[in-house]
């Protein structure tokens, strides 16, 4: 198992892994719900729109696929980069996705799959990327690497890299 995410009403849990499957469980029973194949190779992350309608995909195949939650219809699909996709997420508004791959973050409009932009991080891949909860700001994390940028245009806000990042946690 690579990636884990709850539905917002914590119905539901989304497990994505080597089996290039998405499956989706039931919390209170842990009976699988559905299973979701689009991907070719591991899928690496998974989440939930703050709705809990639509569910996001990411795999080594280089695609995000957004999943039709109740169903598991395949909504619609955005091509990334070729050696994969490692995280997910959804804007607090549902509107957009945050992908991050082996050196860059690419943001995404849900409903066209069109690239609102992207920007490159260290050449390290990137291990999670989250939006403020008012969607104003986007933080993505590589391997000793942590940055801020304005969600709707990519400019940077601060970066920390090295042993400063590693400091902050202990």
């Amino acid at each position: 198992v690579k990636g884990v995410a709850f539905s917002p009403d914590g119905q539901h849990l989304a497990s994505a892994g080597d089996d290039e499957r998405v499956r989706v469980w039931e919390t209170a029973t842990g009976n699988q719900v559905l299973t979701l194949c689009g991907h070719r190779g591991t899928v690496w992350g998974v989440a939930f729109s703050p709705d809990g309608a639509r569910l996001a995909s990411a795999g080594s195949d280089g695609k995000v696929i957004v999943w039709e939650a109740g169903t598991g219809k395949e909504a619609i699909s955005f091509r990334g980069q070729d050696r994969g996709i490692c995280r997910v997420t959804f804007s607090p508004d549902g509107q957009q996705i945050a992908s991050g791959d082996f050196d860059t973050v690419r943001v995404w409009e849900v409903a066209t799959g069109n690239e609102i932009h992207s920007f490159k991080e260290e050449q390290a891949p990137v291990h999670a990327v989250a939006f403020t909860v008012d969607g104003r700001h986007l933080a993505a994390a590589t391997g000793s690497t942590l940055s801020l940028r304005e969600a709707a245009t990519g400019a940077g806000i601060w970066s920390v890299q090295g042993s400063s990042v590693l400091d902050g946690l202990a």
